[in-house]
């Protein structure tokens, strides 16, 4: 948001959830290498993708550094528990929190293999935001709340 400072409008950014795999029961996981051969028909076909598309080079180029092992060593699961976490921490904390949030998460994710439906990894994701209390981030998440509105 530090790009749109100097606009003589003011900018919010608010996450809507959206699931690449919302068929993804609570716990189930898959590696990443899995989930695309499955999307993509073949291995080939997804090493054919990977080579077009340029993640990685792209990343750099923005001062992401992710290498193709760190990406191939993901896991795959559903992505409700994290986005009811996200949900909760804007809605109580401002966007700025859920900002803070999503990048703890998806450096976790992407560079450190993370799994976006572990309660622990979130937990310690939630714990890099300061206005986040974690056992109250882990008690929501331990209960319903949120969930019809994700769905």
């Amino acid at each position: 948001m530090e790009a749109c400072a100097d606009l003589p409008f003011d900018v919010q950014l608010h996450r809507v959830p959206f699931f690449l795999e919302p068929d993804y029961a609570p716990g189930y996981r898959e590696s990443h290498q899995t989930r695309m051969v499955r999307k993509f028909g073949s291995a080939e076909r997804f090493e054919a993708f990977k080579k077009g598309h340029g993640l990685v080079p792209r990343a750099a180029e923005v001062g992401v550094e992710w290498t193709e092992q760190q990406l191939s060593a993901r896991v795959q699961s559903s992505t409700l528990r994290s986005h009811r976490l996200v949900q909760w921490a804007s809605k109580r904390h401002g966007n700025g929190a859920a900002e803070a949030l999503y990048t703890a998460m998806g450096r976790r994710h992407f560079s450190e293999s993370g799994v976006l439906d572990d309660l622990e990894m979130l937990m310690a994701a939630a714990g890099e935001v300061d206005a986040i209390d974690v056992e109250k981030a882990r008690a929501v998440l331990g209960c319903d709340e949120g969930v019809k509105a994700i769905l």
